[in-house]
């Protein structure tokens, strides 16, 4: 991730939704400080749970906000599906992890093959239980 990329985004997503550093950072994390550390930091780099809820406060990718990926797009509770609304906790290797199946749309079937493939999970049985699996 590059650090100016971040910023750069950072800022015209900010004027866009006209949110100040602390606005957004207190959205994001609940503390006021999360954007004014990062500008302060000599690498503008951050962990990948905070980028995940920086990016979910200014309603875009995490993926788009450091540069691995050029699209923006608007990402609101509206458009994401309900399973995605839901409080979830998750790890910071799982949110990079799913921040980085998410930035490659057209290769997540051959992710999740490969996936399937070290744990040796039958990749039929494997997609006839994915629409019967529910999240809670």
């Amino acid at each position: 991730m590059s650090g100016a990329i971040l910023i750069e985004r950072l800022d015209q997503q900010l004027g866009d939704l006209g949110l100040t550093d602390r606005e957004a950072s207190l959205r994001a994390t609940g503390t006021p400080d999360l954007i004014r550390d990062l500008r302060r930091s000599k690498s503008q780099q951050m962990r990948t749970g905070n980028l995940t809820k920086l990016a979910s406060a200014l309603e875009v990718d995490a993926a788009w906000l450091t540069g691995e990926q050029n699209e923006r797009r608007r990402i609101t509770a509206a458009n994401q599906p309900p399973q995605a609304q839901a409080s979830i906790s998750l790890t910071d290797t799982e949110m990079e992890l799913l921040s980085l199946y998410r930035a490659m749309p057209d290769q997540q079937d051959h992710v999740l093959a490969v996936i399937r493939a070290l744990y040796g999970v039958n990749q039929q049985a494997a997609a006839d239980d994915r629409g019967r699996r529910k999240v809670s």
